[in-house]
């Protein structure tokens, strides 16, 4: 097993052991629970365990949940190296679902009868994955050092004004990779790259790893705006004020369906499909849906503005 990988769910994986919670005896009960295993495209701990615990207490069907970094979790879904394979691939953002897609490693949802409804940025357009929850990049910033006017878009933090103002998260957090494949959707490679230029060059502090790190960085009072997740905001933020761009650009949760135990797969996505999120951006779907094809770009591109 991988290093990488942290078991937060331990089940029994035989099924002759009886595993589960339908109270079925005998090889029918064990076939009904047989465990669904689910690779979490991500190492933060707290996404996913509350909502797995609900899974397994409404349905008496156990999860084996695994995480890690998403690159490595990705890469091993892309090369079958996971041990064992995978059932479901959650990840945090749509560029890592959308590369697991691309290069294979997810069968269609619609193939096991999962359903695919809501907005068409949360869709596939190829129907391998399907987005659970969404959250819009926000323009946060002190405002005992700066004010920040409603109708800014991800331009204004390139703007002169804030130089050596300005502080970002690693361009491999989810939402970052996000906002800069919707810029290229939006406005085009060229455009969008001098507005990521213009990011690095006002960068009052090098770029942070997480966004936690550089929401401390604000209230500390080491940079005056930066550009962050909203579900990075704990509700205690109370000191720093949020502006939702115009248009707002969002990412979202997302899963698909690799799927050894193809019934159990599709029951859990049905499942998390089925859930209201508590809250989905509304996205212009047709832009949206574009970005999906731009993240491998927009990774080039950070790369070329050197944005780490």
């Amino acid at each position: 097993m991988r290093a990488a990988l942290v078991l937060l769910t331990a089940v029994c994986l035989a099924p002759a052991a009886g595993c589960g919670r339908s109270g079925g005896g005998g090889e029918t009960g064990a076939r009904a629970t047989l465990p669904v295993v689910v690779y979490v495209a991500s190492d933060d701990e707290t996404f996913l365990p509350g909502l797995a615990g609900d899974y397994e207490d409404e349905t008496g069907t156990a999860l084996v949940v695994r995480r890690g970094a998403a690159d490595t979790i990705v890469q091993d879904e892309i090369s079958k190296r996971a041990d064992p394979p995978a059932d479901v691939l959650v990840t945090r953002g749509v560029a890592d679902i959308q590369r697991a897609a691309e290069h294979g490693a997810l069968r269609p949802l619609a193939a096991s009868g999962v359903e695919l409804s809501g907005p068409a940025w949360l869709r596939d357009p190829d129907g391998f994955w399907a987005g659970f929850g969404g959250r819009i990049a926000v323009i946060v910033s002190d405002p005992r050092a700066v004010d920040v006017a409603p109708g800014v878009d991800y331009a204004t933090p390139a703007q002169a004004e804030f130089a050596s103002r300005l502080c970002l998260s690693s361009s491999g957090v989810p939402v970052n990779r996000a906002v800069i494949a919707r810029l290229i959707a939006a406005r085009g490679v060229r455009p969008a790259e001098l507005i990521v230029r213009g990011w690095i060059a006002n960068l009052a502090r090098p770029v942070f790893d997480t966004e936690a790190q550089l929401l401390d960085a604000l209230a500390d009072g080491d940079c005056a705006i930066g550009i962050v997740s909203s579900a990075a905001l704990p509700e205690s933020r109370a000191d720093l004020a949020v502006t939702a761009p115009v248009p707002a650009f969002a990412d979202a949760d997302a899963v698909g369906r690799h799927a050894r135990n193809s019934d159990g797969a599709a029951a859990f996505i049905g499942w998390l499909l089925a859930r209201e999120p508590e809250r989905v951006p509304r996205q212009d779907s047709r832009e949206a849906v574009l970005a999906n094809w731009y993240f491998e770009d927009a990774q080039k591109l950070a790369e070329r503005a050197h944005y780490p």
